[in-house]
Order: C-alpha cells, then sequence, then structure tokens
C-alpha cells in the first residue's frame, strides 16, 4: 500500500471509532481546576505534522460556548466535542495548505478582525479581551480560529482567480428568472452545512449534525452556531441564505422547509454531499410587479395607540397624520418634526426594495414619487405615515449582487471539493 493510501486509511479508521472514543475525553472538559496539568497536555489529534492538545480542545469548547451562549454544563460540553474537534482538524489542514501557498496573515489583520467583532457586539475597545479573560479562555484561540479563516479566504481567492467566471449570460439568466418569480413563495432560510466525504463518515457526521440540531433547537442561537460549525460559505453571515425558491433548493430540502413554520429547525436532513440543519425565518409572496429591481429611500412618523383604544381615539390620531402629511415637505423636514416632537419609530428600514416590503405597506408606498408622503396607514400599534425620499431603478445594481451570489456558490463548491481532497489525503492520528 502507498504512504498516501496508508494517510487515507489511517484517517478512515480513525473517525471510524472516534465517536466513542471522544467522549473519554469528558471530564477534560470540566472546568481547568477539575483537569490534572496532565490531562490537559494531553495530545488529542496529530494532524500530518501538526499537534492538537486537550488544551487547545479544552479552550475551543469554552469559545463555542461563550459565542454562542450555551449552557456551560457536562453535558452541552459532551455534546461539543466531537464537532468542535473535527473543527479544529479542518483548520489545522486549511493553514497547512495556506502555508504550502506561502499565504500569510498579518497580525494586524488579526486586531482588525477583533475590532470588528467589537463593533459588531457594541463593545469598547479592550472588552473582548476583558470577556475572554472573565471566561478562562487563551486569546491565542480566538486569534487561531480568524487566522485560519482569514487564510482559507486567501486560498479560496486564489482559487477563484483561476476557476471562476461568470458570464453576462449566466447573470442575465438568474435576473430573468427572479423577475419571473413574482407571485410564487419563498421562504427565508438560515442552515448549518456538516460535509460528507465518504461513505465510512456517515454515521458520524449524521450523529454530530443531531448534536448541534439539539443544540440549535434548545438554545434559539443559530446564527452562532452556524458560524461555528457550518461547513458552507454561508457561515460568515451566520448561515443566512436569504430568500430562496422552492426551485433553488435541494429536492429533499424544499419538502421538509414546505413542511415547517415560522421560527422552526428542521432535524438533519440529508442532502447531495451532507446534512443540513435548516431554520425557516420566515415567508412571503412576492406580487407580480412589485418592483424587484425598485429600490427606495424612507423616512416615517409613527403616533403609537394602545390596545383597545376608542374608535373615535384612533380617527383623532388618523386626523393628526393627514394634518403632518399636509405640512412637511420634505424628509429632512418629516425627521426634524419627529425628533422634535418625539415621536417612535416603527422600525421600517431606511432603505429597502420595494419587494422585500410587506404587501399591505408595499401597496401604499408603491405608487409614491420621490418626495410625497402617504396617507395614514393603520397598524394594529397605532397610525404610520411614509415619505419616499430617492426612488430609483437599479437593475444594474441587482444584476451585481446575483453576480455576488454567483461567485460565492462557485466559492462554496470549491472550497468544499478542497476540503474533501484535504481531509481524504491527511494522515490524522487521534489519541483520546
Amino acid at each position: 500500500m502507498t504512504g498516501q493510501g496508508n494517510r487515507r486509511e489511517s484517517h478512515r479508521g480513525a473517525l471510524q471509532w472516534a465517536l466513542g472514543a471522544i467522549f473519554v475525553l469528558a471530564a477534560a472538559i470540566a472546568p481547568a481546576q477539575r483537569a490534572s496539568a496532565q490531562d490537559i497536555m494531553r495530545i488529542a489529534a496529530v494532524v500530518n505534522d501538526d499537534v492538537i492538545s486537550v488544551y487547545d480542545l479544552v479552550q475551543r469548547v469554552r469559545l463555542v460556548i461563550l459565542s454562542t451562549g450555551l449552557e456551560d454544563n457536562n453535558e452541552t460540553r459532551q455534546r461539543l466535542v466531537p464537532q468542535v474537534l473535527r473543527n479544529l482538524i479542518d483548520e489545522h489542514l486549511q493553514l497547512q495548505m495556506a502555508g504550502e501557498q506561502n499565504i500569510s496573515v498579518p497580525e494586524q489583520r488579526i486586531e482588525e478582525a477583533i475590532v470588528g467583532i467589537e463593533q459588531q457586539n457594541g463593545m469598547a475597545q479592550g472588552d473582548f479581551d476583558r470577556l475572554l479573560q472573565r471566561a478562562s479562555i487563551d486569546r491565542s484561540t480566538m486569534e487561531q480560529q480568524i487566522r485560519a479563516g482569514l487564510a482559507w479566504n486567501r486560498v479560496l481567492e486564489r482559487r477563484m482567480l483561476q476557476e471562476v467566471q461568470i458570464s453576462d449570460e449566466e447573470v442575465d439568466e438568474a435576473f430573468t428568472e427572479i423577475q419571473a418569480s413574482s407571485g410564487q413563495p419563498q421562504s427565508q432560510i438560515s442552515e448549518i452545512f456538516l460535509a460528507v466525504d465518504s461513505p465510512s463518515q456517515e454515521a458520524e457526521i449524521r450523529a454530530a449534525a443531531y448534536r448541534i440540531y439539539e443544540q440549535a433547537r434548545d438554545s434559539g442561537n443559530f446564527s452562532a452556531l452556524a458560524q461555528q460549525f457550518s461547513q458552507s460559505a454561508s457561515a460568515t453571515v451566520g448561515g443566512d441564505l436569504g430568500w430562496m425558491r422552492e426551485g433553488q433548493l435541494q429536492e429533499e430540502i424544499a419538502t421538509v422547509v414546505a413542511g415547517l413554520r415560522p421560527g422552526q429547525v428542521a432535524e438533519p436532513i440529508r442532502g447531495t454531499s451532507g446534512f443540513h440543519i435548516v431554520l425557516l425565518r420566515d415567508r412571503r409572496t412576492v406580487d407580480p410587479g412589485a418592483g424587484i429591481a425598485t429600490m427606495v429611500t424612507l423616512e416615517h412618523m409613527f403616533l403609537p395607540l394602545p390596545s383597545g383604544v376608542p374608535q373615535e381615539e384612533r380617527e383623532n390620531a388618523k386626523k393628526l397624520a393627514a394634518l403632518i402629511g399636509d405640512t412637511v415637505t420634505g424628509c429632512g423636514d418629516l425627521v426634524r418634526l419627529r425628533d422634535e416632537s418625539g415621536a417612535k419609530t416603527f422600525g421600517l428600514p431606511s432603505e429597502t426594495r420595494l419587494a422585500d416590503l410587506q404587501p399591505d405597506l408595499r401597496a401604499v408606498i408603491s405608487p409614491l414619487e420621490a418626495g410625497q408622503i402617504s396617507q395614514p396607514i393603520e397598524t394594529g400599534s397605532g397610525i404610520l405615515i411614509v415619505m419616499i425620499c430617492e426612488r430609483q431603478e437599479v437593475g444594474d445594481v441587482l444584476r451585481e449582487d446575483i453576480r455576488e451570489t454567483l461567485v460565492r456558490e462557485r466559492l462554496d463548491i470549491i472550497s468544499r471539493r478542497l476540503m474533501r481532497d484535504l481531509r481524504n489525503s491527511a494522515f490524522v492520528d487521534l489519541r483520546i
């Protein structure tokens, strides 16, 4: 048998018994004071020439619990260990490939990424480090995860230049399909994807998928779990796939999604190349002529009313809203009046496509030109008036969005293929 064949057999054999053996580590994933120094420094796995220690694994499990908000107990740690170790092995393979291509990640990029995390979570500079310290997490654990992600993106970018070419004809075809989809039901979904690279991994990955599904179902923090565990390009945006038509989904997934309620997580679905854990976030039907390529900038004022308010008070609020509409001369005037009066906001996006608005709201807003304000709109909680500040047909912008989506889809395919090849050719020796 060749050396490469030996490596493949070692890898596959290790993965087959890993699920049973890995729970031996459960005690070591308990709080640090309950694990001896000897346990912590044990080797958890060897990946080609790299070593993953039990300490590395303990630290990453803690980071996952912190970032996902999962309950920190023995059961949670036991559930997380197998998939966390798999992720660490993948990261080492990614960094090894990046190193072979002389790709390195400057420390400044890692610092910028950490600052970005702080900003996204409304933290002051330095808050993230203090959070890690309180959770007894070594900063290098987070740095390693960021470094692997950035390095792998560089690898994929090089492949993109070599392999990914999106023609204008492909973009035009996708644009036509989007226009033709008006009137069809759409589902807003997020997913966590786990690849199955060979039949020998089927049982192992299925078990991992069900563990993650249980965490997603029980914790309600699907986005954070997707960022940690999904092996799809959508992981960077919390698994968000956006609005999907039935024809865009694999048949097995579309069948399951059709039976979900908004907010419900489906049990793992075996797709073409792995397991999908799907969250249905919302449903909608885009009416024909809804303005798929029309972008609007909006301002509004909202007059809240308590539940059960007499109809007379509701009519008075509508008259006041109509008076405000007759008085304001533009979006700036409406914003000034709203701020001065301390009026509430309704949560409308300041910039959106007409097609993305709720049908009843879109029906009122669509006929308006820039600078026009709507008639008072009754909602369950008050009276709303909306002004269009700017209206723009954005066919070219939409085409660019389509091109970026097609590129991401191709890169996702390339990433999965590369990771499959790396795993199949790697020497992986599990020691726990």
